[in-house]
Parts: C-alpha cells; structure tokens; sequence
C-alpha cells in the first residue's frame, strides 16, 4: 500500500484531466476523429507489420496504449502528454508563474480555442506527434526542473514521436543541425552530452526503421514507396516534366508517352491506380518502375537550379497552407477507416457510424477565420518581443519553434506535397510560443507593479545541473 501511495497519482491525474481540455473534439465527436490514413496505422498496430507506405513508429505506440480494445486511450494519451509537455515549458520559461496550474489551464482553454492543436490531438494519426516533438527537443536541450524520470521520459517520447512518421526524422536531423549552428558559443547552447544525446536519436530513429523494415522482408529502406512518393512530387512541381522533355528522344521511359498531361497533383498521380505512375500496379510494384526516372532526374546537374527553385516555391506555399479541418470529412462505408473499426473495433461502430464526423456535421469556415488572425497575432507578438541573445531559453525556445515550423514546411513542401494538413500540424507552436511571451510580459509587468522585479546579473557560467543560465 506504501508503495502505491509514492507512486505519482495526483501529477498523472492533473495531466490526464487537463489532457482532456485539448481532445473536446473527439468527445464532441462521441469517437476519436479518424482520417484516411487512419486504417493503415490501425492496421499496422494490430499486425506489428510495417506498412510499405509508412513507418511503424506510430503503430507501436497505437500498440502501446489501446491494448488492442478501444480508440480512446489513443487520443487521452496524445491529449495527456501534450498537456504535460506545455506544462513543463512553461516551468522552463516562467520560473515565477510557470508552476500555476490556474495558468497552465488558461494556456491549454486558449489553445482549444484558437490553434489547430486540439483538431490533430483529436485526431487518430500521428500529426500531432509533429508539433510535441519540438517541445521534446526543447525541453531535452534547455529544460529545467524535469526531475529524475524527466529526461529519461523524454528521451523515450522524443525516439517514438520521430519514428512516427519519415518527415518527422527529416525534420529532427534538420533542426539539430540548426540548433548546432546557432549554438556556437558555449553558452548560448546546451551541454554537449546533452546535444549528443538529442543528435543520436534521428540516427538511432533511422537505424530502428531500416532495421524493422529488413526483419520482415522490406529490405533495409525508411519506406519502400519513397521513389513514387517523390515522383509524384516532381509531377505536381513541373520538374519531372523538364526533365521528360530534355531526355525522352534519347532514352525514352515509360512516362514519355504521358509528359504532356502530367500537370495534375502528386496524390492523384500516386494514389490513381489507372494513372501513368501506377498503371495497375500497387504502391510497391509502382515505386520500383519509377525509380529509376526519380535516380535519373536527381542525377541531372541540369535539373538542380530547378528542383532547388521548386522547393523554396514548395515551402513558401506550404508555410500558408494552414487550414484546419483538412481531411476531417466523413469515412462512411468502405472506407480504410471503416474496414478496420468494423472487423476490429466493432463495439465502437455504432459510435462511429453516428458520429459528428460520420454524419459530415464538422465545418470549418469561421474556425479557420480564428486561426489566420490567431497566427497573425502570434507572428507579431514573437517579431515584438524577441528576447535579447542573454535570455538563454526565451531566444531558444522561440527559435526552434520557428525553426521547426519553416522545416516542416520544407521537407513537406518540397519533398512530399504542398498539403494543409501538413502544415496546420505544426502552427499551433507558434500560438503557444505567442501565448507565453504575452503571460511573460504580464507577468513582468505585474512584479514591476508590486516592485520585486530585480535585474538578474548575466553570468555566461553553467549551472550546477549543466544547464545555461537565463535571464527570465
């Protein structure tokens, strides 16, 4: 009885309540919201196969927490530690207030009602695990008060949230080679274990997946559909066009006969069976035709100056596709979504098939009305109030949010399709990150008020935990 009473109830209650606050959504809902993709991750929890299409990583964790009987411990779980994950920034950036549950309950009503962020924790698909990343990093760099099982836990979220998706490792590589610039005096960064520690896990990340995917046959590849997924984005850019027209006359491939009506997008050439990328084949049998096109393409130094314009094309459009509700439509009859709930959830099919989503109820015309003026606000406020390079974490914290969010623009942008949903994942850091510096500012102004504000003097020292000092 002792030992049940240590262990943390009240902290795992605090932040499954909270969590709740962020997946009013899918309660509304009467079952979690579902996407098309939603039935391959289902699936792939249930078999542990790894899809040809996608990673596993989201399907452990679907594994991990639903205990194969129920949707709902997937999106409490997302819901949960994505309040947790808040929390524990705000402790990092508002030494003063950051602990105020009152607050944190203020931030997480605010993020419901303003962000995309409760749209995606609702949400059985792994874009969620996108935006929490960033804070996982953050935290796991510039953290402070995490306790024993802190850093560990995060390394563990940090490892499942990049395997979760390929973008996600992208991503993370991406920002960890930012961050590792920026960082280049010693007391503007983190230790270097710590950094060493955050670098290995998109390494570890990868090796896992290729690993997995060659134990079950797929060969030692992060996707066995890669190829096709970027032919289609070639497609959709005008690049796989160019390089049809330079080079047909003199080795013609099997997409010249179709160069002149490749103008559609990348998910009507990939997902088309009849199209000319697939003609009848599946998704395997359609990446192994294209590859060696998608090989030649990128091994033309004529094609570079292109591809290079295309992708900063693609990630200034992705950076203003960021439309909420994208894809959230109805999966009635047939659909992936269905299959799997009706064959492996059927007690949940009744729900479902009356749902507000089912029922195609959800509509998102004034929700998106809040979020561009939200973002507005947001961007603006980060631009204000920029902190001074001497402000460790606020300079840090801001600048991997925004790091962050223009990455995912541009490894979606460019390398997949320029797409709202992938874009709409990652937004609501910068909400948050303005919602905190307008909590900063009032909390500065409040104890100037009181008159217990004291400059803080700039010491470039360590801490005795290993941290970099701040001046809050």
């Amino acid at each position: 009885m002792q030992r049940l009473r240590s262990l943390p109830w009240r902290p795992l209650l605090y932040y499954f309540l909270t969590g709740l606050v962020l997946v009013l959504p899918a309660l509304y809902n009467t079952v979690p919201l579902v996407y098309s993709d939603t039935g391959t991750y289902l699936v792939s929890a249930r078999t542990l196969l790894p899809p040809v299409d996608r990673t596993i990583g989201y399907g452990l964790l679907i594994r991990a927490v639903n205990w194969q009987a129920t949707l709902w411990t997937v999106v409490f779980f997302q819901g949960m530690t994505a309040s947790w994950l808040i929390h524990r920034t705000m402790i990092t950036l508002l030494p003063r207030h950051g602990r105020d549950r009152r607050l944190h309950l203020v931030v997480l009503v605010v993020l419901l009602l303003v962000s995309s962020l409760p749209w995606y924790a609702s949400q059985i698909m792994p874009d969620v695990l996108t935006g929490l990343l960033a804070l996982c990093v953050f935290l796991l760099l510039y953290g402070r008060g995490l306790g024993r099982t802190g850093p560990g836990l995060l390394v563990v979220l940090t490892f499942f949230f990049a395997i979760a998706h390929v973008s996600h490792l992208l991503v993370l590589v991406a920002l960890v080679v930012a961050v590792a610039l920026v960082s280049h005096r010693r007391h503007w960064g983190p230790t270097r274990k710590t950094f060493a520690l955050v670098g290995m896990i998109p390494v570890l990340g990868i090796a896992s997946i290729m690993g997995y995917n060659a134990f079950h046959g797929q060969g030692a590849v992060l996707s066995r559909t890669s190829d096709l997924f970027l032919a289609g984005r070639f497609i959709e850019s005008g690049a796989m066009h160019l390089h049809l027209k330079r080079t047909c006359d003199d080795t013609p491939v099997f997409l010249c006969p179709h160069r002149d009506s490749l103008v559609n997008n990348a998910a009507h050439f990939v997902w088309l069976e009849a199209g000319p990328l697939r003609q009848g084949a599946d998704l395997v049998a359609a990446n192994d035709r294209v590859r060696p096109v998608v090989r030649a393409l990128l091994a033309d130094p004529r094609n570079w100056p292109y591809l290079a314009w295309s992708g900063a094309l693609g990630t200034a459009q992705q950076l203003v596709h960021v439309d909420v509700g994208s894809g959230i439509v109805a999966y009635r009859e047939e659909s992936a979504p269905w299959w799997v709930i009706s064959e492996h959830y059927a007690h949940e099919l009744p729900l479902y098939m009356t749902s507000f989503q089912q029922r195609g109820g959800w509509k998102f015309d004034r929700t998106n009305r809040v979020n561009y003026l939200t973002l507005a606000l947001s961007v603006l406020a980060i631009a204000w109030w920029w902190p001074a390079r001497r402000s460790v974490r606020w300079w840090n914290f801001l600048f991997i949010m925004v790091a962050f969010t223009v990455l995912n623009a541009a490894c979606t942008g460019a390398l997949a399709n320029v797409y709202e949903r992938l874009q709409a994942r990652v937004t609501w850091l910068l909400v948050l990150a303005g919602v905190l510096l307008v909590v900063r500012w009032w909390s500065r102004s409040f104890t100037a008020r009181r008159g217990s504000l004291r400059p803080l003097p700039v010491d470039h020292r360590r801490t005795p935990d290993g941290s970099p000092p701040d001046r809050t």
